[in-house]
């Protein structure tokens, strides 16, 4: 049984326009095969008859919908801080070769699909999801969702959404039992001091290690080697094995 993978970065006004770039791919992904761009697809739900409907692109990009979000949610009397936290930039994925199994089975996956959106929806609030989007030119699919995070009663509190370490404990917990039974994955290990890097560091190291010169230099014939595609998770083992 492999494990289920949810991640939570926080994002700050007006700093949505390169995650939006990101997910929608109008800027360059490095370990993205443009030859699957479009395989990538979004998903949206549709109220009045209670479904998912697929799409391709929003009306508006990704600060735009924040924005409105936050104007038709936010309940406050202050005015935002400059530096509030107005999204929550959410990955959801699991282990390689069991996302790589699920994703060759249709069905399977848009049931894994719906699942993570009534995860997502019920954890945040649905009319706080502001882009929901599914990748597949990765080497791991994966679902790339922004939430506003706006509570019940319409203040935008991350600190209160997101909570302190016990609730994202007990996040990581409730995601691994939503995904195991129906999808066969389990939460990661418990008290794990495996750390994670925003996409920005993630990318950076890699390119570090691919510069670092090597420690001696011997004259062969021979094709230097390949960096293959870094995976979602387990990424310091695979640093080290490149």
């Amino acid at each position: 049984m492999g494990f289920a993978v949810i991640h939570i970065e926080k994002g700050t006004a007006g700093k949505a326009g390169g995650l939006g770039r990101h997910i929608d791919r109008t800027a360059n992904v490095l370990n993205a095969d443009p030859a699957k761009k479009d395989l990538n697809f979004s998903v949206r739900l549709d109220t009045q008859k209670n479904r998912l409907v697929k799409t391709r692109a929003a009306k508006n990009d990704l600060q735009s919908r924040i924005n409105e979000r936050i104007k038709d949610g936010y309940k406050g009397k202050k005015a935002l801080r400059k530096d509030a936290v107005t999204h929550l930039s959410v990955v959801l994925t699991g282990s390689h070769e069991d996302m790589t199994e699920i994703a060759k089975d249709k069905t399977k996956f848009n049931d894994w699909v719906t699942d993570n959106y009534r995860f997502v929806g019920e954890r945040f609030g649905f009319n706080n999801v502001v882009e929901f989007a599914i990748h597949m030119d990765e080497r791991t699919p994966h679902i790339h969702c922004v939430v506003v995070p706006l509570t019940a009663d319409g203040r935008l509190s991350a600190k209160e959404v997101m909570g302190d370490r016990r609730k994202m404990t007990e996040l990581q917990e409730s995601y691994g039992a939503a995904m195991e039974e129906k999808h066969g994955l389990k939460r990661g290990v418990k008290g794990s001091t495996a750390t994670h890097d925003s996409v920005r560091e993630y990318y950076a190291r890699i390119e570090q290690h691919k510069a670092e010169p090597p420690l001696m230099r011997i004259n062969v014939t021979a094709e230097p080697p390949q960096i293959d595609t870094p995976p979602l998770i387990s990424r310091d083992k695979w640093t080290e094995t490149q």
